[in-house]
């Protein structure tokens, strides 16, 4: 065992599930997280590098790899001291790194207007980036209003107009010695069909056929032009968010580094024969080295977090 003074030592690495060493108490975590959201991810390697100070007074800033949702806040470097508490040198191995993290809400990170919904502001930012999926929403909503105005108003015609009860026409009096047909003489017999019933209400040229009574319907086509709309809609917009390169307004630097930095792309795993399975050239998927890939789910992607504090001398 060994002791250094604390103002000279350039960096310091902590690493998970580790501890450290001691001399005159019981060792301590490496890495110690404060706060609820240690709960959702915790980093496995945090690395500390000295900002400056004298005696035990040192500062350090401290970066480690969270997710997106995820900020390191206020750090301290905790070390045994050679004599004891507030010795400027401590023992080699025996500092420890308490952290806090720090929640970051959706909306913050994704530059969304606070004062609507998440999901809503983003659905209103793609439409207005992109003409051609506002044309088709819009389309569709007419639409959906025409299908919805018909059906509307075939339901309230038909409450209007009831169907009304007919009654018989009475017939037409006929006297003694009289028929239906002239030159007879004397009672005839009744021979004659009743007259067809009539209604009060005669019916007018605009009145609707029966057949045409119960107004326009959609069908079968107009179902399917309304998917393909949506279906439309929906891919435009995925395939803008999969293409789109713009640095957000909430972005931060290292996001618009990562983000509009070319691509590398990498080497062909091809077959000895210089083809693929399927019978072209294989290709594989371009990679970047900053891109940390997928974090946890719901947290974001991966990428490095800053955070600063001081030193403390047990």
């Amino acid at each position: 065992m060994s002791r250094i003074a604390l103002a000279r030592i350039p960096s310091l690495t902590f690493y998970k599930d580790s501890v450290t060493a001691s001399r005159r108490g019981n060792p301590i975590p490496q890495l110690s997280c404060i706060g609820k959201p240690c709960r959702l991810y915790q980093p496995e390697v945090v690395r500390c590098t000295n900002l400056g100070g004298t005696g035990t007074e040192v500062d350090w800033k401290c970066e480690a790899d969270l997710p997106e949702a995820l900020r390191l806040g206020r750090v301290e470097v905790s070390c045994e001291g050679w004599d004891g508490p507030g010795d400027p040198y401590v023992l080699k191995g025996s500092c420890g790194l308490q952290y806090r993290l720090v929640e970051i809400p959706s909306g913050l990170r994704r530059g969304e207007d606070p004062a609507y919904p998440a999901r809503f502001s983003r659905w209103v930012h793609d439409l207005m980036q992109d003409p051609a999926a506002l044309f088709f929403m819009l389309l569709w909503v007419a639409a959906f209003i025409f299908i919805l105005y018909n059906l509307l108003s075939s339901c309230f015609r038909s409450r209007v107009h009831p169907d009304r009860g007919a009654t018989p026409r009475p017939p037409p009096p006929r006297w003694p010695g009289s028929g239906w047909f002239s030159g007879g003489a004397g009672p005839h017999p009744d021979t004659h069909d009743t007259p067809p019933p009539y209604s009060k209400y005669p019916p007018s040229a605009s009145q609707p056929r029966p057949a045409e009574a119960g107004g326009w319907s959609p069908g079968f086509w107009t179902g399917a032009a309304l998917g393909w709309l949506g279906t439309s809609l929906m891919n435009r917009q995925a395939r803008q968010r999969e293409t789109e390169y713009v640095r957000a307004p909430g972005m931060y630097d290292w996001e618009a580094e990562r983000i509009l930095r070319p691509v590398r792309t990498a080497p062909y795993a091809s077959s000895p024969s210089g083809s693929s399975w399927w019978g072209g050239a294989a290709r594989r998927r371009g990679f970047d080295d900053d891109d940390r890939g997928e974090g946890p789910s719901d947290l974001g992607r991966m990428r490095r977090s800053t955070g600063l504090g001081g030193s403390n001398v047990r």
